[in-house]
């Protein structure tokens, strides 16, 4: 697949930028709208198919997998990096971040060159470690688990998932030089007896959320669209 980068100025899959230094990035297996400013990626988007949540065998988190790596179309504009996480980690034992995909590699895992796309630096912001590894992959794994289906329900195929985070435009807070979201968000699009159903949720990037339920950070589509828009009021998506 062709893979070029294209500035965001006009309606674009639905999703506008006019101020937010943003520009739409195609990757093979995911989209992104990345903050040359902000050097973050404000939005993702894939769609979760049946067939990629229930592809066998999975590629492992280790090794190369458990590796992240520059972002070949944006070089230069990434500002995350081995020695940044260490350092704050090091100096903050009792408030540590993790590398917080926005894109999942769960979501991803079902061939090696879409893991390896989903470990770029560019795909991560700070993620408060306990919020990242129960609540935040709690949500991850509902989506997973939705697409999969089980004994009592049909597996949902062709899930449209918008994921992002939200980083404060004036007064951002940092992990050292790394911009670092307040919240991270997720929403999710599917079809259910002919009629669209959406899902989202809205999660605290702290170290003082100790949650684990993903039910706690469910919220309604129009509470998350108030809440970006507090964030970017001039960033318009397609949801």
């Amino acid at each position: 697949m062709k893979r070029f980068l294209l500035l965001l100025l006009l309606f674009v899959s639905g999703i506008y930028a006019k101020a937010q230094h943003t520009v739409e990035i195609h990757h093979a297996y995911y989209t992104m709208w990345f903050d040359t400013v902000q050097s973050a990626e404000l939005v993702g988007y894939y769609i979760q198919t049946t067939a990629h949540a229930t592809a066998s065998p999975k590629m492992p988190r280790t090794g190369k997998f458990a590796k992240f790596t520059n972002d070949p179309l944006l070089e230069g504009k990434v500002l995350a990096n081995d020695d940044a996480y260490k350092s704050w980690n090091r100096e903050h034992p009792d408030d540590r971040r993790d590398r917080g995909h926005i894109n999942p590699f769960s979501a991803f895992n079902f061939a090696e060159d879409a893991a390896l796309e989903s470990m770029y630096y560019s795909n991560t912001c700070p993620q408060a470690s306990y919020f990242n590894e129960h609540q935040w992959q709690a949500v991850e794994q509902s989506v997973m688990r939705l697409s999969r289906g089980n004994s009592n329900e049909k597996p949902v195929d062709s899930i449209h998932v918008w994921t992002g985070v939200l980083i404060h435009p004036s007064h951002p807070k940092k992990m050292n030089e790394v911009f670092e979201p307040d919240y991270y968000w997720k929403v999710i699009e599917y079809k259910q007896n002919g009629q669209l159903v959406y899902k989202a949720w809205l999660g605290e990037n702290n170290s003082e959320n100790k949650d684990t339920s993903p039910l706690s950070i469910e919220v309604t589509l129009s509470h998350l669209k108030e809440k970006i828009k507090e964030y970017y009021p001039l960033l318009s998506i397609g949801f």
